[in-house]
C-alpha cells in the first residue's frame, strides 16, 4: 500500500465527531503488551511488535459516564497493556513498580479501572504499582503531535522502596495525535489557512527524514514520522484561507 493510500485508510478509519455516550471507552486498536519477566534478579519489559510504533491518539466524540468522563473532549488511546510475559520471581510481600521518569508535555494517564490520574497527571505520584494482572491504563492529550513517555520498571518492597539486588528495566512509549476535524489547522482557530501553511513548512522533512518537532506530528497524517510531499496531497484539499 503507498503512502498516500495508507493515509487515506487512516482518515477513513476515524470516526466522526458526532457526539454519542460510549458504553466504555475504545482501545483505539489490537492490545499491545508490554510483557514484564523477574528472571535471576533481573527485570526485562518485552514490548508486542515495533516497540517503535507510535499509537493513535484518537478522540470518538463519545461521552462516557462516571469515572471514566475523564476522557470527554480527550483524544485517547488504551492500547498498551501490561502484562506477565513468563517468570516473576520476587520476595513475598514485594511488588513490581513503574516510575515515569519523562514524558511529553501534556500527556495525560489513567487507571485502568479507576480512571484515577497516574504518572503525575493532575499532581498524582509518578510511581505506580502494577498488581500483576493484565492492565490497560489511558493515555490522554488535547494537543495534536507525537507524545512519548519513559518507565522504569522495577521491584520494590511493600511501601515501594527499591530492593537493591533487583536490576530494574526501562521500557519507552509512544503515541500520535492527529485531529480529525479541521486537518491541518495546527492553530486550532477553526479554519486551514496560511499561518497552518507556514506552521507546515517549518514541519516539512521530505521523505524518510524523521527529525520532526513534537508538534509536527500534527502534519504527519499516515503516521511515517515524516512530513513529506504525501502528507501536502493530504492537507493542500483542507486550504480554504481565513
Amino acid at each position: 500500500m503507498s503512502s498516500l493510500a495508507r493515509a487515506i485508510a487512516f482518515l477513513s478509519f476515524l470516526p466522526c465527531a458526532a457526539q454519542a455516550m460510549g458504553a466504555s471507552p475504545q482501545l483505539g486498536g489490537p492490545m499491545k503488551h508490554l510483557q514484564v519477566t523477574v528472571i535471576n534478579q533481573i527485570v526485562t519489559v518485552s514490548v508486542d511488535g515495533d516497540p517503535n510504533e507510535r499509537l493513535w491518539l484518537q478522540d470518538y466524540g463519545e461521552t462516557y459516564a462516571g469515572a471514566a468522563s475523564v476522557l470527554d473532549g480527550q483524544s485517547y488511546n488504551g492500547q498498551y497493556g501490561w502484562l506477565i510475559g513468563g517468570i516473576v520471581d520476587i520476595p513475598s510481600g514485594a511488588g513490581v513498580f513503574v516510575e515515569l521518569q519523562s514524558q511529553s508535555e501534556g500527556l495525560l494517564a489513567f487507571e485502568q479501572g479507576t480512571f484515577a490520574p497516574i504518572f503525575g497527571t493532575q499532581g498524582s505520584d509518578v510511581v505506580w504499582q502494577w498488581n500483576g494482572f493484565m492492565t490497560h491504563n489511558w493515555y490522554a492529550a488535547d494537543t495534536c503531535g507525537k507524545y512519548e513517555a519513559i518507565y522504569e520498571v522495577y521491584v520494590g518492597d511493600a511501601v515501594g522502596n527499591r530492593i537493591p539486588e533487583y536490576v530494574s528495566d526501562f521500557v519507552t512509549l509512544y503515541w500520535q495525535f492527529v485531529p480529525v476535524e479541521n486537518l491541518g489547522d495546527f492553530d486550532q482557530d477553526g479554519d486551514v489557512d496560511l499561518l497552518d501553511f507556514a506552521e507546515f513548512q517549518t514541519c516539512f522533512t521530505g521523505s524518510g527524514e524523521s527529525t520532526m518537532a513534537s508538534h509536527c506530528g500534527c502534519f504527519d497524517f499516515d503516521g511515517d514520522d515524516d512530513v513529506d510531499a504525501v502528507d501536502y496531497q493530504a492537507i493542500e484539499p483542507a486550504f480554504e484561507g481565513e
